[in-house]
């Protein structure tokens, strides 16, 4: 019997001596799928930026296209002097005015 016990305590003892390794193992192992986890996260969200920059420009075109159609419109009813004019003014700066903060916040397109 004491050799059975003095096996059995040599195999403890063996046991704990690789517990240090397994955890280390253990933890490169998290660490990696964390690391993984993150850089799709980073892609996604870049692929998301894209995709909000593709919008911006396409509402920035529209933008100006309609800038320039409302401008021969205002210059049409400035000649009569309506009221149409001053309010497609307005609107025009306004539009203009949010543009520039669009582009302060995200950047030049």
């Amino acid at each position: 019997w004491d050799q059975l016990r003095d096996l059995f305590i040599e195999a403890h003892g063996v046991v704990n001596e690789y517990r240090p390794h397994q955890a280390r193992e253990s933890l490169i192992r998290m660490m990696e799928a964390q690391i993984a986890r993150c850089k799709g996260e980073t892609e996604a969200v870049r692929e998301v930026g894209g995709k909000v920059r593709d919008v911006l420009d396409g509402l920035k075109d529209l933008g100006e296209k309609e800038a320039v159609v409302v401008g021969e419109e205002v210059e049409t009813e400035e000649g009569t002097g309506g009221e149409q004019g001053r309010e497609e003014r307005r609107r025009r700066l306004k539009l203009k005015r949010v543009w520039e903060v669009v582009e302060e916040e995200v950047g030049e397109f």
